[in-house]
């Protein structure tokens, strides 16, 4: 994670913790103020008097507390985390191919075009054995309205027949990993295609979101391990050139 995401993640939580820390308090008054009036009165009117100086402080110092607080929680869970999600700029990570043309209109009769799609890897870095284990694209920002987020992404290689029988859940062993792709899109000069196909197994969910840059956020569950999320950025600096990284 980069380290303005990180801080940004860090920030965004440590204001959460805050809230509702500050909710809780206020409901604690209210329930006192039920209660015991006077003594209500008196903590809310003491607090009223504080300068506002120490009052700024004390804000901070709660505020630095939860702040502090989820950077632990943040690094405690990295230091165990089972899982490692990452990209890479070679196949398979990145597979380039002539392919089938993503199609919007029924009536397009387009010819083979090139494509690129990306790929990740997910790794079990843990000495016992995964089970259960899957991959979610979990978000993506901008939310495209066509798309309804969770979803399974597929396997690389893993192509049913029928077109239904993904592989949904597997098992990872000890030092396992697998690859699954994310999305593709087509490539080339004149490329006349605006959209970018998200390679999920999702029955029934729209895959085709426009072509434009993303932040997908990936996460990887499995039995008895914790959650792992990983953000990546698909960048369209140049259309010929597309980046996941």
């Amino acid at each position: 994670m980069e380290k303005p995401e990180y801080l940004k993640k860090v920030f965004d939580e440590a204001l959460t913790r805050y809230g509702r820390a500050k909710t809780y308090c206020l409901l604690a008054l209210t329930v006192l103020f039920n209660f015991n009036q006077p003594i209500a009165q008196l903590i809310e009117t003491t607090w009223e008097g504080v300068p506002l100086p120490w009052s700024l402080l004390s804000t901070s110092l709660i505020f630095g507390y939860f702040f502090f607080q989820v950077s632990f929680d943040l690094a405690k869970n990295h230091l165990t985390s089972q899982f490692e999600i990452i990209s890479g700029a070679i196949d398979p990570f990145v597979h380039n191919f002539d392919g089938h043309p993503i199609v919007v209109n029924l009536g397009s009769n387009r010819p083979s075009w090139p494509m690129r799609l990306f790929r990740v890897r997910l790794k079990n870095l843990s000495g016992q054995t995964i089970r259960d284990a899957q991959l979610k694209l979990k978000s993506i920002d901008p939310k495209p309205s066509s798309l309804h987020v969770p979803l399974n992404l597929k396997k690389m290689h893993d192509n049913p027949s029928d077109r239904k029988s993904y592989q949904s859940f597997f098992t990872l062993p000890p030092g396992g990993k697998e690859y699954f792709d994310v999305m593709q899109l087509e490539v080339g000069k004149s490329n006349p295609s605006s959209q970018i196909e998200v390679t999920h197994i999702v029955q029934g969910v729209y895959s085709h979101i426009p072509k434009q840059e993303y932040e997908v956020t990936l996460e990887a569950t499995g039995d008895n391990t914790p959650p792992v999320e990983r953000t990546f950025r698909l960048t369209l600096d140049d259309p010929n050139e597309p980046i996941f990284e």
